[in-house]
């Protein structure tokens, strides 16, 4: 909740005296309207002041504190008056920097929640045990982002590797997958499923169904196997097309976790890993600039529609050197205090919310580190499961990756071809 209030400084909109001076308006029975109102205009009138993009995206770090605040206050008492205060602040100021008619539907002010109704579910202790853990919070507001079927996969793997001492990886499923696929094709299966309840087909159509299916599988790559190692020609075939393909893949998934100092250096700019001097802050004219930033945000959008993904780093100029992210850092504030790698990031998670979508935000990991004394950000990016857009205002942008840059494709048979090639296996 912390977060998704500091988020809102970013903007240089909330002045603390107005929040007070407000709150105390709107809490005290004798003052009208128009008072309040006038109150409110300077934080209007600066919110008018800033770009489309940037009104958009205070717009959604306003609504997102609003609701966590004040979801979390019918559950939980508070004891920070001033944090109140800026709820109240906020709440009012919601109301008078709305989006334009029809963008969204805000019932805040026509319903009211005035009763819940409990049901008993459980019946016994809630007790905490008595070892350590690891609370875990909504960071942004914004809940999970990752995909809770690949998730949910994941925590199966390791219960079962756990369980039995098998050491299978995510890659060992595909052994599973791919007999339960030749499951879905059969035309039985198919009419076994539609006629069954889910504890029928389970118990007494699936087990037995299933384990043919991957003794078949087992026979069928026996075969593939023994096929490949005794024609030198399929040998040659099939080397032609993986070896490529697990170098670039190797060659990614080494920058994400390689020491920092195997990145750097002049000519090591490539299809897969690029060099941004700073996040926000042009270096040539000394103030904070979109341009910079739809610069990192392109850049992430290539990297997510391109076949294997790629490496920003950020706070390394173009030659190999490092800049560092105090520039960056100088531009967030926090309680009056500099920022630092975390308002860092917490920019950087908006950002590519706000521009690229909640789904690409989950294929972007970073990790901070220091190098000759200054910082610098590694940033991984995920390849995507289906196109990227990047959303400026009404404009929508495919970026894609190339071996010198990133190119906007605007023209929509070019785009149309190339998505079809890269995504040609989701189709």
């Amino acid at each position: 909740m912390f977060d998704t209030r500091d988020a809102l400084n970013d903007f240089n909109i909330l002045d603390p005296g107005e929040m007070q001076q407000v709150a105390a308006l709107i809490l005290d029975n004798d003052s009208n309207h128009d008072q309040v109102h006038a109150a409110m205009q300077p934080a209007v009138e600066r919110f008018k002041a800033l770009d489309e993009d940037d009104q958009d995206m205070f717009r959604d770090a306003l609504t997102r504190f609003v609701r966590v605040y004040g979801f979390l206050a019918q559950i939980v008492k508070f004891a920070n008056p001033t944090l109140e205060g800026d709820y109240i602040y906020c709440r009012a100021l919601a109301r008078l920097v709305r989006g334009k008619p029809g963008v969204q539907i805000d019932m805040d002010s026509e319903v009211e929640l005035t009763h819940l109704r409990h049901d008993k579910i459980f019946d016994g202790s809630i007790s905490l045990p008595g070892d350590e853990g690891e609370v875990q919070t909504i960071y942004s507001g914004d809940g999970r982002l990752g995909d809770p079927d690949e998730e949910l996969l994941s925590e199966i793997i390791a219960r079962i590797n756990a369980r039995f001492g098998t050491e299978w990886t995510d890659e060992d499923r595909l052994v599973f997958d791919a007999a339960a696929q030749d499951l879905v094709k059969d035309e039985q299966i198919q009419n076994q499923a539609v006629n069954n309840d889910e504890a029928t087909f389970r118990d007494h159509v699936f087990v037995d169904q299933f384990q043919k299916a991957l003794v078949a599988r087992l026979d069928r790559n026996e075969k593939v196997v023994i096929d490949y190692l005794d024609n030198k020609e399929m040998q040659a075939a099939v080397v032609a097309v993986y070896a490529a393909k697990v170098q670039k893949q190797a060659i990614v998934a080494n920058q994400q976790t390689c020491p920092i100092g195997d990145l750097l250096g002049p000519d090591r700019e490539s299809l897969y890993l690029e060099y941004k001097s700073t996040l926000r802050w042009d270096i040539k004219q000394q103030q904070k600039s979109k341009l910079v930033e739809t610069a990192a945000i392109k850049t992430i959008a290539g990297f997510a529609n391109s076949w294997y993904g790629g490496t920003l780093l950020i706070g390394v100029a173009d030659d190999g050197s490092i800049h560092g992210l105090e520039e960056d850092y100088n531009n967030f504030s926090k309680r009056g205090q500099v920022g630092d790698h975390d308002l860092w990031g917490q920019h950087l998670q908006n950002l590519i919310h706000h521009r690229l979508g909640a789904y690409a935000l989950s294929l972007v990991t970073w990790q901070f580190h220091k190098v000759n004394g200054e910082d610098l950000a590694r940033i991984q990016v995920d390849p995507s499961g289906h196109p990227i857009y990047d959303h400026k205002g009404q404009t929508e942008t495919f970026w894609h990756r190339t071996p010198v840059s990133t190119l906007a494709i605007t023209d929509p048979k070019e785009r149309a071809q190339i998505i079809a090639t890269r995504w040609a296996a989701k189709s």
